[in-house]
């Protein structure tokens, strides 16, 4: 009877183990189709998002290259210099605020293109991985524009209000002081015949003036103020240049090769990508 007994609990045993190992693989495929869902979601919303991108990319890039001489309107820095001496830093300061602008819709949409292809590369296999290579060489193209152009860029253009300041703060002129001094005095005495006692007051008022002469030092540190005004323009001017051509060569890439980025493995079906040339 316990024989019995015990050959029955270990068919119980044996039952339940596989109604586990069962209802695991069946919760596995579950959580592996909900995740597969979730990346198919992203896949296509990033690749609706690239196709968008390389659709109005080059009318954007043909924007930015367009106010590109409102921006920086002077043939040579010291064009640039004598203008920013005489009348401000208005224009370095707008052509700086645009570029930071363009370097950063520029990053914006470099991070989009990243994110699609990131999204449709397939697993590594023996052979026909040259789709998967295209990949590669994709995003190493888009990842160097953007830290290499776009970020080293804008962490440099961000530093000019503080170098701005910093020259300023030079430019106090030295004074030398002159000191006047005037000298009022008021007396008055009583005699008293009685205690034959004399009582005295004085007044004295000074008056102070001074002068600041400017000095040749004090000339110097304004035109270092106006040299740094020079000196981010044209880095702003630079980098303007830079982050339009990494751009363009990204979207000229991708348009090259675009059928290998959708589809590495050479997946059936065509795409809905349209040249943009």
């Amino acid at each position: 009877f316990d024989g019995k007994q015990n050959l029955s609990k270990k068919k119980n045993n044996t039952s339940r183990c596989t109604f586990l190992s069962q209802l695991n693989s069946t919760n596995l495929s579950i959580s592996k189709n909900k995740i597969m869902s979730a990346v198919k979601s992203f896949q296509e919303s990033a690749q609706a998002a690239a196709i968008a991108l390389l659709e109005k990319g080059p009318g954007m890039a043909q924007t930015w290259s367009e106010a590109f001489p409102k921006l920086f309107p002077y043939a040579t820095l010291s064009d640039a210099g004598g203008v920013f001496e005489k009348d401000g830093n208005a224009t370095a300061a707008a052509a700086l605020a645009a570029t930071t602008n363009v370097l950063g819709e520029i990053s914006t949409e470099l991070d989009m293109l990243e994110q699609y292809i990131t999204l449709t590369i397939p697993p590594m296999e023996d052979g026909n991985n040259f789709g998967v290579s295209v990949q590669l060489s994709a995003l190493k193209l888009v990842s160097e524009a953007r830290e290499k152009v776009l970020d080293a860029a804008l962490e440099d253009l961000m530093k000019y209000s503080s170098s701005r300041a910093e020259a300023m703060e030079k430019c106090k002129p030295p004074s030398t002081s002159t000191t006047e001094t005037s000298t009022v005095s008021e007396s008055n005495s009583q005699e008293n015949t009685e205690e034959k006692s004399s009582k005295a007051t004085s007044k004295e008022t000074k008056t102070v003036s001074s002068t600041s002469e400017v000095s040749t030092a004090l000339a110097f540190r304004q035109q270092a103020v106006t040299s740094v005004d020079v000196l981010y323009y044209n880095k702003a001017k630079n980098a303007y240049t830079r982050a339009l051509t990494a751009y363009l060569a990204c979207l000229d890439f991708f348009d090259k090769n675009q059928r290998k980025i959708d589809a590495p493995k050479g997946a059936p079906g065509s795409s809905s990508y349209h040249s943009m040339y």
